[in-house]
């Protein structure tokens, strides 16, 4: 929900840079090179992909001359690992899939560039009226989160 930067490569707070993919309505490989290789060198050690699962399935998809550009699944510690341009994949039902001007893609180092706020403490209500003869506990929390770091991550904007 965080609006665009004004200009590509220029730094805005309170905003994250949404790189344009290219091909209209659907993925193309240089564009996804390009949302990757527009993130700082400082986040790349830790970012991953997050992406719709079958916006996943039309990046396996894309192919040049007899072959495909993606490889789905990697191994890693005798497990299997979904990545793409040698970065994990998370997969996010939040996420839009691939049509004209849908930011379905994003990329980053999310531990950097996000922060979850964690409240310590349970707030417990004891609550002996609302059911004779029972007591009732409701219990609640607080948690929150919010960008730390605008540049953390980049989003991939599909082409009109």
């Amino acid at each position: 929900t965080l609006p665009a930067w004004a200009s590509a490569g220029v730094y805005e707070r309170e905003k994250i840079e949404q790189i344009n993919m290219g091909a209209a309505a659907a993925l193309d490989p240089d564009g996804l090179i390009e949302v990757q290789g527009s993130l700082h060198e400082t986040y790349q050690p830790g970012a991953s992909w997050l992406m719709h699962r079958t916006t996943y399935s039309k990046a396996l998809q894309l192919k040049g001359a007899d072959q495909y550009h993606f490889g789905p699944v990697l191994l890693k510690d005798g497990q299997a690992q979904t990545t793409m341009l040698g970065k994990a994949v998370r997969f996010m039902a939040d996420m839009p899939t691939v049509a004209a001007n849908a930011l379905a893609v994003a990329y980053g180092d999310w531990r950097m560039g996000y922060t979850i706020y964690d409240r310590v403490g349970v707030i417990v209500l004891r609550d002996p009226y609302s059911a004779h003869g029972f007591i009732t506990y409701y219990t609640t929390k607080r948690t929150g989160g919010d960008v730390t770091s605008y540049d953390a991550f980049k989003i991939g904007k599909v082409a009109a």
